[in-house]
């Protein structure tokens, strides 16, 4: 006698069991949600681009935040069918059209999650920063020689060591440094900023 094949519980799954009454799907989505019917993600295939953006938009009285993915920058992302664009590039699109070839979108507001297109504007490269150092988020220059807290020379010394004809062994033992630092002072691969 031929046992019956068991299909899936899930109304309309006509699909061959796999186990506790659910098709392989189902099961992996049971095992992994414990719900059968629960979605790994929402697709939203037929809607505008609009219509995307603003299900990932949560817009505020200033800033519009943006709820989906952001990259390691906090610079939102939205996929595109070619390839993923920045949230804020695709919010000045659809507000004011095509961005020029070369252009950057800016923010007013300096939030990268942030999609307004009131707090957005074109810009070149080179506008981009000028405004960064504007609004003072420019990194500041890596501390040199005696400023930095762990140097163990200043000027003065760094010019005797090259001036110095004795053997760099000799130069690192009376300072306390390694015979490489005296080697890289004396190259000029450090204290370049010294004559």
């Amino acid at each position: 006698m031929v046992k019956p094949v068991k299909v899936c519980s899930v109304a309309h799954c006509n699909t061959r069991c796999h186990g506790w009454g659910f098709c392989e799907k189902h099961y992996r989505a049971f095992r992994l949600y414990g719900d059968p019917l629960k979605l790994k993600q929402k697709q939203h295939h037929g809607l505008t681009l609009e219509e995307r953006f603003n299900i990932y938009t949560k817009k505020g009285p200033d800033c519009w935040e943006w709820k989906g993915y952001r990259d390691p920058h906090g610079y939102g992302r939205l996929d595109m069918p070619d390839k993923p664009m920045l949230a804020h590039r695709v919010a000045y699109l659809i507000r004011y059209g095509s961005i020029p070839d070369g252009m950057f979108v800016l923010h007013k507001c300096d939030t990268p999650r942030c999609v307004n297109p009131e707090h957005l504007f074109l810009g070149t490269q080179a506008d981009n920063v000028a405004d960064m150092h504007a609004k003072g988020r420019a990194r500041k220059r890596a501390l040199r020689g005696p400023e930095h807290g762990m140097a163990k020379l200043d000027e003065r010394k760094v010019r005797a060591i090259r001036k110095s004809r004795l053997f760099g062994w000799v130069i690192a033992e009376k300072l306390g440094i390694s015979v490489a630092t005296v080697s890289d002072i004396r190259t000029r691969k450090t204290w370049k900023h010294i004559e």
